[in-house]
């Protein structure tokens, strides 16, 4: 039975660091935004957009998938 605690306790421990992982990463995109728009000109802001959402295609695109057929093998 202290087995199945010390199971948990592991757990627990490894959820709340994935979680607080989460939530950083869930809330950065409000801090850097309103740094971004103090310091970027409305014409530098959407250049930024264009080549982040264009990295983030081209990234998707690269990948093709191989992480996930990693696993599978």
């Amino acid at each position: 039975m202290e087995n199945c605690f010390s199971s948990f306790s592991v757990m627990r421990k490894q959820f709340s660091h994935y979680f607080a992982g989460n939530i950083v990463l869930a809330l950065a995109p409000f801090i850097t935004f309103t740094i971004f728009t103090r310091i970027f000109t409305a014409e530098e802001y959407g250049l930024l957009s264009i080549v982040t959402a264009t990295f983030s295609i081209v990234s998707s695109v690269a990948i093709c998938g191989f992480p996930q057929a990693a696993v599978r093998f």
